[in-house]
């Protein structure tokens, strides 16, 4: 008489079932009801939980604007495709062109002192389709006016 065949098959309704070693049958665990959060107060302003810009605020930075093209070989900095800084008091920003100010006319702008108004274009998330994703795409401002502060 082969004996593993049964019981393995016994595990397996056990299992299955939820009976103990014991021979009893357990039910489901009655369990309490989730605690349901308070609401804010409709008064109270909705804060922006990662601390970014405001996306739809428009804002004016002052800097010196650095152009590095991008490499052609596979790099951080291609990945990222940051080739705008603008080095302020409090940093450095990244910047982009937009549809208001294009990529030549940040260009003629390199290693200028400059006032940019722009808006908060947030990180991007890896496309989880490409070979290799990485960390999420830096945010930056995207130009919607620039004037030269050097002459």
């Amino acid at each position: 008489m082969k004996v593993w065949p049964a019981l393995s098959l016994l595990l397996l309704v056990c299992a299955c079932t939820g009976a103990s070693s014991k021979g009893s049958v357990e039910g489901p665990q009655a369990q309490p009801p989730a605690a349901v959060p308070e609401e804010a107060p409709p008064s109270a302003p909705a804060a922006a939980p990662t601390g970014e810009p405001d996306p739809a605020e428009l804002r004016t930075l002052t800097g010196v604007l650095r152009y590095e093209r991008l490499p052609r070989t596979m790099s951080v900095q291609a990945y990222n495709g940051v080739e705008f800084f603008l080095t302020t008091d409090s940093g450095e920003e990244n910047l982009t062109e937009s549809d208001a100010v294009s990529h030549e006319a940040l260009e003629a702008l390199h290693e200028k002192r400059i006032e940019v108004k722009g808006t908060w274009v947030p990180p991007q998330s890896p496309d989880p389709m490409e070979a290799s994703p990485g960390a999420p795409r830096p945010g930056r401002w995207a130009v919607q006016a620039a004037r030269d502060l050097s002459e």
